[in-house]
């Protein structure tokens, strides 16, 4: 089995992992909203959290209504539902919800994605990611780059390390496959049939 094959299969082995939590992150966000709402002054439109959570477990349900599994529509589904709840936390005045968002989907996507699928989420979330940032100081580039970059370069030390324990996870699984296999050869060869 190649690498690769295996490194797939890991993706995959955590995928379900993955559909699970997804009802986690719609119910958080939806409790964000209850939260915004009770802690005083909510933001405009802070609704559009509540209907962000419900668009993610709405999807979540429909994955597992119709036994799918794909990862990568869940990812752009998640990522595209929490930067526009994102949209709503950030202003001039306080950027991390963009921040924390981009940061969180970038390590989503290392962990359950990988190739072109990766690389394709990942454009689209930083793509995105600045646009928020963009539209909470209007369109002022001065005011935002300080902030993305720093938010770039903290996903990419994760995603740097999400993929190197991914290779050497690999590695190791090959390592012990071809151990059992040279054992399972000298094991027949000492004590045929």
């Amino acid at each position: 089995m190649s690498a690769n094959a295996q490194g797939e299969g890991a993706i995959h082995q955590f995928s379900s992992t993955y559909a699970n939590a997804r009802w986690f992150l719609g119910a958080g966000v939806i409790a964000l909203t209850i939260l915004n709402y009770t802690t005083g002054s909510p933001p405009a439109y802070t609704w559009v959290l509540a209907a962000a959570g419900g668009v993610i477990i709405a999807h979540a349900f429909a994955l597992r209504t119709w036994e799918i599994e794909d990862t990568v529509t869940a990812l752009l589904v998640d990522v595209t539902a929490t930067f526009i709840a994102a949209h709503v936390l950030t202003t001039s005045e306080d950027h991390s919800a963009a921040i924390l968002t981009m940061v969180g989907a970038s390590v989503l996507i290392a962990l359950f994605t990988q190739g072109w699928a990766r690389r394709l989420i990942q454009a689209y979330g930083a793509t995105f990611g600045l646009m928020v940032l963009l539209l909470a100081e209007d369109w002022d580039w001065s005011r935002v780059l300080a902030d993305y970059f720093s938010a770039l370069f903290v996903a990419a030390l994760i995603v740097g390390a999400i993929s190197s324990t991914r290779s050497k996870l690999v590695e190791m699984e090959a390592s012990r496959a071809q151990t059992i296999g040279v054992v399972s050869h000298e094991l027949r060869i000492t004590w045929p049939g």
